[in-house]
């Protein structure tokens, strides 16, 4: 009776390291395709430009804004790295409970080194979630200026249209036209003024993904944009763009927050491992459980080893 619960306890501490091991690399491709899309819009706002001192503003905010990102970015490459190597370490794990011809105790004692650094593994985890959140934060503060802004610029902009018409009643136009002409055009023979704000900001266009997160990785940030095409964008497009990174965000947290509770877990249940290795050892029907943990933690390691 005892030996079948034996069995049964140890089959279950196999089973739920199988099962969330099967969970991470989906998580961690969906990290890397959050965070590329982040990249591709907030890059081009590193050599964004304006001529109008309130978009200006806006640019120096989002460039701090995506400074803070690619720092998260990076630290997230860190992580990582560690998790590459705790994976492996999982796999080695796995190996040395299947031969019977390491010494239960040595087994026991890497399992007991594995343990620190799976802690380190989940407080750098936690780290990232803040410094993403922090990131957040930066652009809930820019989405909620950029209104207040995109109609201060409307309002401008009006002004320069009665400036125009004043000017168009007194036959003032050439005086009118140098005062006003960087603001908006005016078309010869009396048509209305071009109906946007002048308030343009001009963004390169962005690159493709994956060339942005090799550039980051690689330290090539400050890549020469002289053969790059830029465009237009108006206050209101800005803002728009800035929704579809907070939203990306978002789901970045979630997913990284998760990340801090499945290492948590992992922290655990080594724990449960190291009290259970004669067990492991001695039971016969973890054996085919443990190839299969071993074939997750495998998906894993490489998951790993692709962001890093």
């Amino acid at each position: 009776m005892t030996s079948t619960k034996n069995n049964t306890d140890v089959e279950s501490v196999l089973k739920t390291l199988s099962l969330a091991a099967n969970r991470q690399p989906s998580d961690i491709q969906k990290l890397i395709e959050l965070a590329g899309r982040n990249l591709a819009i907030l890059e081009p706002w590193n050599h964004a430009r304006s001529d109008h001192p309130d978009a200006m503003r806006l640019i120096s905010a989002v460039q701090d804004l995506s400074a803070s990102f690619v720092k998260a970015m990076k630290h997230s490459r860190e992580v990582a790295q560690r998790g590459f190597k705790v994976s492996e370490d999982m796999i080695h794990m796995c190996d040395y409970l299947a031969d019977k011809h390491i010494r239960s105790a040595d087994i026991e004692r890497f399992v007991n080194d594995m343990i620190p650094q799976t802690k380190t593994m989940t407080k750098e985890t936690k780290k990232m979630v803040t410094k993403f959140c922090s990131v957040r934060t930066e652009l809930i503060l820019i989405t909620n200026e950029i209104p207040g802004q995109v109609l201060k610029i409307q309002e401008e902009h009006k002004e320069e249209i009665r400036k125009l018409e004043v000017a168009k009643k007194n036959k003032e136009w050439v005086n009118v036209g140098k005062a006003v002409g960087t603001a908006f055009a005016a078309v010869a023979g009396g048509a209305a003024a071009i109906a946007f704000p002048p308030a343009l900001i001009f963004l390169p266009v962005a690159l493709p993904v994956i060339q942005l997160l090799s550039d980051m990785l690689d330290k090539r940030m400050s890549r020469s944009i002289s053969d790059r095409v830029f465009r237009s964008q108006s206050c209101e497009e800005a803002l728009e763009t800035m929704h579809e990174v907070a939203k990306d965000l978002n789901q970045l947290n979630i997913c990284i927050d998760e990340f801090a509770s499945f290492w948590t877990h992992a922290e655990t249940l080594l724990g449960v491992v190291t009290a259970r290795i004669k067990e492991l050892r001695n039971t016969k029907a973890p054996e085919l459980r443990l190839k299969t943990v071993r074939s997750s933690w495998t998906n894993i390691k490489d998951s790993y080893e692709s962001e890093s």
